[in-house]
């Protein structure tokens, strides 16, 4: 198993410390490509007037899900044994569950699991960030699958065209099968 020591003993800090994850790396290119493609097949295909709500709407989202996965991957989940966290509840208090992960070789306080596109692990600390990233995450592709199926089915005339498209679909399918592979 790959644990991510530095050689002097350090730990990892957060997702940005080096070694990045080949699924990190991997994934977000392929959000660059997507989006990038997205906004060009709307600034090309797409008329005016959808323009107008869906270049806005797509660029909420992408401002969204980089600032949460910004947010999860920085944020240090790592539970500190000087931290407090042991919360009152009817006159006693209450430990809360921490977990080692043993990629990181970090004690997490409500560890959930280990992200390799994120190079970190989810806890209580970044928790709220990562349910923001896979809300806005799904969001997007369902508005890139809208503009999609709209190009192709309305807009577009051209075989050659419809068959570069079709291709996206393909694209966009192995893309989400590789996340929920992993």
């Amino acid at each position: 198993m790959e644990h991510f020591v530095f050689r002097n003993g350090r730990k990892r800090i957060n997702g940005f410390s080096f070694p990045l994850h080949r699924d990190q790396i991997v994934s977000s290119i392929l959000y660059l490509l997507c989006t990038v493609g997205h906004f060009l097949i709307c600034c090309i295909f797409l008329p005016s007037s959808p323009q107008y709500i869906i270049i806005p709407t797509t660029s909420c989202l992408v401002i969204v899900t980089v600032a949460s996965w910004i947010a999860a991957t920085i944020i240090n989940p790592e539970h500190c044994a000087n931290d407090n966290h042991m919360p009152l509840w009817c006159g006693r208090r209450e430990p809360r569950i921490t977990r080692m992960c043993f990629e990181c070789q970090k004690t997490v306080l409500e560890f959930d699991h280990h992200c390799s596109f994120l190079n970190n692990c989810i806890g209580s600390k970044n928790y709220t960030a990562f349910i923001c990233l896979l809300m806005a995450g799904t969001f997007q592709m369902i508005v890139h699958t809208f503009v999609l199926v709209a190009v192709q089915t309305k807009y577009l005339n051209n075989i050659a065209i419809k068959q570069a498209l079709g291709k996206l679909w393909l694209f966009y399918f192995l893309l989400g099968m590789e996340a929920v592979v992993n």
